[in-house]
């Protein structure tokens, strides 16, 4: 009875950490406990423990999920999520819809070389400060993960990427830069694209939708604009512009309304209002719209080219009926 009872009490605490890993734990991390091998071997018998692979422990009852994959591979390298695997665990954009299949961990170059639960990358230059200090799976801080991505993700995904980063971390320009410089530059076409987006950002944008269309913007040659610009008259707020070409002449705004902007009726008349008192104040407002961006991202274009230089009579986007 008495074994029995001590029994009980070692495995309490195996099961608090097997909660916060997801329902996982290593044969290393029972025995530091005080699990013997023959308990464990017992608990394995009985159906308490299921054997994942060599070394690993899933607790009877709890269901397997991606964040369980991530641990695991976590668990058994010694590493960190890492590029798609923490950019998903963070959130950002530009990954796809879905959680990526493969699951990615970054060890230093010394480390596990393989494993058969994630693809392993070992790096020179992986340093203590590049680990989250989030709780939960243990990852590549997000300055860290910004860097890595930009190795293995297209220029448009990464731009979706580095911008969704700063909407959560207003600094990342300063860490971000503090990683790449350390960086080995030869052959880092990702880290060449990386360096440009530093070089041009400002603040972050509010949304994907507006680094879509700040991409669409610089792929059509138009002039770079000002992003998140602030316009008073008096010195009382009149609006807060999405993007904004203050020095041009004359002066354009480009305001973009998401997917939900006519369900939501107060923004709806708050925007209309804004865009007739910033035409009261010299300004040249064109206004678009996720679907446009998406379907007509041309119609938009030449809405810009119109509003930037002037008009144009060759410049047709629609036609005047007269009525008699």
């Amino acid at each position: 009875m008495g074994t029995a009872k001590d029994t009980r009490l070692s495995w309490k605490p195996v099961a608090s950490l097997a909660k916060a890993q997801q329902g996982l734990v290593t044969r290393a991390q029972l025995l530091e406990l005080g699990v013997s091998p023959t308990q464990i071997d017992t608990r394995l018998s009985a159906g308490h423990l299921q054997l994942v692979i060599r070394g690993l422990y899933r607790l009877a009852g709890v269901p397997e999920t991606w964040e369980q994959r991530v641990w695991a591979a976590c668990l058994t390298t010694g590493g960190l999520a890492s590029h798609r695997t923490a950019g998903w665990l963070f959130g950002l954009d530009g990954l796809g819809r879905y959680a990526p299949r493969e699951i990615e961990v970054i060890v230093p170059f010394t480390g596990a070389a393989a494993s058969s639960l994630a693809t392993v990358h070992r790096s020179r230059t992986l340093d203590p400060s590049h680990t989250s200090k989030r709780a939960g799976v243990p990852r590549t801080n997000l300055a860290r993960t910004i860097v890595d991505l930009s190795e293995v993700l297209e220029p448009k995904a990464l731009d979706l990427a580095f911008d969704s980063a700063l909407r959560q971390q207003a600094d990342l320009r300063a860490w971000v830069s503090r990683v790449v410089e350390g960086w080995p530059r030869r052959g880092r076409r990702g880290i060449a694209n990386l360096t440009a987006l530093l070089a041009e950002r400002g603040a972050a944008l509010d949304s994907a939708l507006e680094v879509k269309v700040r991409r669409l913007i610089r792929s059509a040659g138009l002039p770079p604009p000002q992003a998140a610009v602030e316009v008073v008259d008096g010195g009382q707020h009149v609006a807060k512009l999405d993007f904004a070409w203050p020095t041009n002449r004359p002066r354009v705004a480009l305001m973009v309304h998401g997917a939900k902007f006519h369900a939501n009726t107060p923004r709806w008349v708050r925007d209309l209002e804004q865009a007739s008192e910033l035409s009261g104040l010299n300004w040249r407002v064109v206004q678009t719209t996720a679907d446009e961006v998406e379907r007509r991202p041309e119609r938009l274009l030449l809405k810009l080219r119109r509003a930037l230089g002037g008009y144009d009579p060759s410049v047709t986007i629609g036609r005047f009926v007269g009525h008699e």
